[in-house]
Order: C-alpha cells, then structure tokens, then sequence
C-alpha cells in the first residue's frame, strides 16, 4: 500500500471544495471516515484554547511567555501572538475574542506589566512611605519590582516611556535619579547639620535626627 502525505498546499483545494460545499455526500463521508479534518485553523484554535486553560490552570492567570511551550510540545507563546495579530487585523471572530476573554486572555501584554507593576509600586509605597524600590527587591507575590522600575528608568532615558505613563509615577514619587536624590537629600541634611553647629565638619560616624 502505497502512503501520500497531503501537504498544506496540496489540501487547500479540499478544504476549499468541502467549505463550498463542492464535493459529493458521498466523497465529504469518505473524507469523513480517514478523519479529514475540515477546518484546520478551527482545529488549532480549539487546541490552542484547551492548552491555555491548562496554563491557567496551572499558573493561576494567562501571561504567556513568548517562548512558552507547553509540556505537551506545543508553542502557546506564539500561538497567543498569533492570536493577537488576528484580532488587529480583524480576523478573529467575536466568538473567539470572547472564549480567551473568559480564561484572561492578555491583549497587550506591555501595557498589562506596566498595569501589574504600577499596582505593586502602589503597595510598595503604601507599606513603606517612599517609591525608592531597592534594585534587587521582589514583592511577596514574587514580582521583580526592582527590576521593573529600572526598565522604566532606562525606558525614560530612551525617550520611550510615555507622558501618559510618566504621570502616575510621578505621583506615587517615582525616583527617576536615585544618584541625583541622595546627593539632594545628603546636601539639605549638611545644611541642616551646618545651621545647627555653626561649620560642615561632620564626625564620620554623625548620624542626622532623621535617620
């Protein structure tokens, strides 16, 4: 028995024919019997969603890493950029925007960090009284916030961060220049120290009311 692997291009008349309803009942139930399948972007969406759910399942939202693939070999990263590319170019269907809406779905992921970083400075600043987030601090949730402010800081620099972003950091007293605050903040306590003594010679060891 001689076997013929069907390639992509080669099925597309089928899938054509069969979506036009071109072929015979007769030629669809043997098609039917070998598990032809009809539909093949249908079959990879539907595959797709069920490995997402498992993701979500499993890591308790649907942040997908671009290179995430999935223990059963499949590229869920690529298969939610894809996803994504599909609804800007308006050929994701209402019905599939709302399946991976109801698992959380991550349209855009930049502004969705940004959002998730923005909530953890919040508390950040809420529990501590300033924005001045050590470079190596993790929250208790496990989010690199040191991190993430250096990327805004750098983002700043690079004239790639917007006015619209910039703002609300600002608000929450986001330190833009560590370097330059410590060397305010050291200034105003020696000018503080000098008005109180009467010269700038500061014991090595002098310790300023304010800590």
């Amino acid at each position: 028995t001689e076997i013929y692997t069907l390639s992509l291009h080669d099925a597309l008349p089928i899938w054509q024919d069969l979506k036009a309803g071109r072929l015979s009942a007769e030629w669809v139930a043997a098609l039917d019997a070998l598990g032809f399948v009809g539909d093949p972007l249908q079959v990879d969406f539907e595959r797709g969603l069920a490995e997402l759910a498992a993701y979500v399942a499993s890591n308790g939202d649907a942040r997908v890493p671009v290179l995430h693939t999935t223990p059963t070999g499949f590229t869920l990263g690529a298969w939610c950029a894809d996803r994504r590319e599909d609804r800007k170019a308006g050929r994701l269907t209402e019905e599939r925007v709302a399946a991976l809406d109801e698992l959380g779905f991550v349209w855009d992921p930049f502004q969705e960090a940004f959002e998730r970083g923005f909530s953890e400075l919040e508390a950040y600043v809420a529990a501590n009284g300033n924005a001045r987030v050590p470079g190596d601090y993790k929250t208790p949730t496990g989010f690199n916030l040191g991190v993430w402010c250096a990327v805004r800081r750098t983002q700043r620099g690079e004239v790639r961060l917007s006015d619209e972003r910039a703002a609300p950091l600002d608000a929450l007293g986001f330190v833009w220049d560590q370097l330059e605050q410590d060397f305010d903040r050291g200034l105003a306590e020696l000018a503080a120290f000098v008005a109180a003594n009467g010269y700038a010679r500061v014991p090595q060891n002098h310790r300023t009311p304010a800590g």
